[in-house]
């Protein structure tokens, strides 16, 4: 819901989202924008999309919300400068790092909003395990949740293991990194 207020404020044309990587930021963002009204377009290079380009996708009376995820810092700053002052456009970058946040006259410019994403508690990790059919003993539920450190992603990833993490032994990231590679060969491959 916050995400979504900043979005309908007119004066707010940049919007950092932090939080660690597998977070989970792209998914908040495209939730957030279901209820405005907003045309809604995601970056996918790192060097970001042309100003002139974005532009092109505006119309008058009609807002376009652009995603960039993991830019530059300095073409973070470079797009945010150019969004700032332009009309029909919001920036929205998910960034894994405050320091990558662009900070126009110093972070006084209230046009530029910052929100962090926290980590799931220990609630909230259990409640997404299940919601994801992830059938685990308690003690397998508990190593989980002490080693995913309330990142979606990585529960995500663990359900999906499920009791494979046990048995594979190891330490808990390199088990969920190497079931994930060896799923995308598996998609590669096919």
């Amino acid at each position: 819901e916050p995400l979504t207020a900043l979005l309908r404020q007119p004066d707010v044309k940049v919007i950092a989202i932090i939080g660690t990587h597998m977070m989970g930021k792209s998914r908040v963002v495209l939730e957030a924008t279901r209820p405005c009204d907003v045309g809604f377009v995601e970056t996918l290079e790192r060097q970001g999309p042309k100003l002139a380009d974005l532009m092109r996708l505006t119309s008058p009376g009609r807002t376009v919300v652009v995603l960039a995820n993991d830019l530059d810092p300095r073409v973070a700053r470079e797009l945010a400068a150019g969004v700032l002052a332009r009309d029909g456009l919001k920036l929205v970058l998910c960034l894994s790092t405050e320091e990558s946040t662009p900070k126009p006259n110093f972070g006084l410019d209230e046009r530029v909003r910052q929100l962090s994403l926290p980590p799931l508690s220990d609630d909230d990790s259990r409640k997404l395990l299940s919601a994801a059919g992830a059938k685990l003993d308690y003690s397998l539920e508990s190593w989980i949740i002490d080693n995913a450190g309330g990142v979606p992603g990585v529960l995500l990833a663990a359900a999906h293991l499920g009791e494979r993490l046990r048995t594979d032994g190891g330490m808990f990231l390199e088990q969920i990194a190497s079931a994930f590679e060896a799923q995308l060969h598996g998609r590669l491959s096919a």
